[in-house]
This record gives structure tokens, C-alpha cells and sequence, in this order.
């Protein structure tokens, strides 16, 4: 059975990765739902889950907190992921409403460290870089989702 990465985020920052990842045996799972994203999870039992952080309903943050109280996906490894900054813009930005606001790298490690996350993505990175980052904290957690 091939091992399933879940993306809670825009199906347009996941494309990039996914003929990187399949490549690696893994099998890419979007959602943009983020109210359901438990469900899915327990449903899918993936080997990684990465969250946008700059969802308006439930924050990647928020998210992550909820997936490590629920004791069937507490041990599969989260990684955030925010939009790249706009164009010439110097700062990432989050729609408004969101819980998260993330303006700099060092923001977004605060917000790894802060809410349990193994990592994160980094906007505009070369799809390999961000492939690698997950394969990573892959290969580090033990397998302990089935």
C-alpha cells in the first residue's frame, strides 16, 4: 500500500510536489477543508500532514493543536506551510481573520516550535528543497499511524 502525505492548504501549492513526492512511493491527499481535517486524517492515516497556516476557518496552527490532542494522530509528524510573500512584497501575509499572521522566517519557526510542529515549507522555495523537507522529517518519525 502506498503511504499517503495529506495537504490541508490550495491545491496550487501542492502541485509542484506531488510528481517529486510520487517519485519517492507517496501518494499526495489535498483537502482545502480545514474544519474536516481530523476526520480525514483518521480516515486516511497518512505518514505526514502538512497545514497551511493561513487558513481563514482554522489556522495551521489551531489545526495542529487539535490533530495532537486526538490521541490516533498525535504521532504523525505536522508541517506548516504559508504563501509565498506578494509579488515585491516583503513579508508573507495571511488572509484576514487568520489566527496566524506570519511575516518572517523566524515568525514561522516561532509558530513551528510554539504549536508542535516537526517543520515547515518555505514559500517561493524550489519544490525539490521543500520535497526534501518532508522526506526528512519522514524518515526521522517513527511509523506509528496504522
Amino acid at each position: 500500500m502506498t503511504e499517503k502525505i495529506l495537504f490541508i492548504s490550495d491545491a496550487n501549492q501542492v502541485e509542484p510536489l506531488r510528481p517529486l513526492l510520487r517519485d519517492q512511493g507517496y501518494e499526495i491527499e489535498c483537502f482545502t477543508d480545514s474544519i474536516g481535517a481530523s476526520a480525514v486524517a483518521l480516515r486516511l492515516r497518512p505518514r505526514l500532514i502538512v497545514l497551511s497556516v493561513d487558513r481563514t476557518l482554522v489556522d495551521g496552527p489551531a489545526q495542529c493543536a487539535l490533530l495532537k490532542k486526538n490521541r490516533a494522530l498525535s504521532s504523525i509528524p505536522v508541517l506548516f506551510q504559508v504563501q509565498g510573500p506578494p509579488q515585491g512584497g516583503p513579508s508573507w501575509q495571511t488572509p484576514q481573520g487568520s489566527a496566524a499572521f506570519v511575516r518572517s522566517e523566524t515568525e514561522l519557526r516561532r509558530l513551528t516550535i510554539n504549536h508542535g510542529a516537526q517543520g515547515y515549507l518555505l514559500p517561493g522555495a524550489d519544490p525539490r528543497q521543500n520535497a526534501a523537507r518532508l522526506l526528512i522529517v519522514i524518515t526521522r518519525s517513527p511509523c506509528s499511524n496504522a
